[in-house]
């Protein structure tokens, strides 16, 4: 099991806690109160839902907020790998080129031609931000 995971239900077991220990609060007090004490009951009613509402409200902020940054996280990675890849994609073009040159220079004007064309039309088609 991976730390995240761990972390995800480490959280969702604490604010568990939190919301069975406030409503059983609430229910206690409740019970000690006399029935003809409604507006004490409506009050601790709605302390107790505001507290609950605010744990669950915070703990989903939380955990929304961490799994958009390990998925900001995964994408930053296969961006790294993209870049890496056209890096070595371009050394290698140019080590065919030298090696084009070496062999036939007559032709390696034509194929400096192509790569330099294939590498406009790599440039037109990449979308915003250079990775695919």
């Amino acid at each position: 099991m991976n730390t995240n995971k761990l972390k995800a239900i480490g959280g969702l077991i604490a604010v568990g806690i939190g919301v069975a220990a406030v409503t059983g609060l609430a229910i206690i007090t409740i019970t000690r109160l006399k029935t003809d004490e409604t507006e004490s009951i409506v009050a601790v009613t709605s302390s107790a839902f505001g507290i609950i509402s605010a744990v669950v409200g915070a703990y989903l902020g939380i955990k929304i907020t961490a799994d958009t940054t390990a998925r900001a996280g995964e994408n930053v990675k296969k961006a790294a790998v993209a870049e890496h890849e056209a890096f070595i994609a371009q050394e290698q073009v140019s080590a065919m080129e030298e090696s084009a040159e070496k062999r036939a220079p007559e032709e390696a004007l034509a194929i400096k031609t192509a790569a330099v064309e294939a590498r406009e039309e790599a440039a037109r088609t990449r979308p915003p931000g250079g990775v695919a």
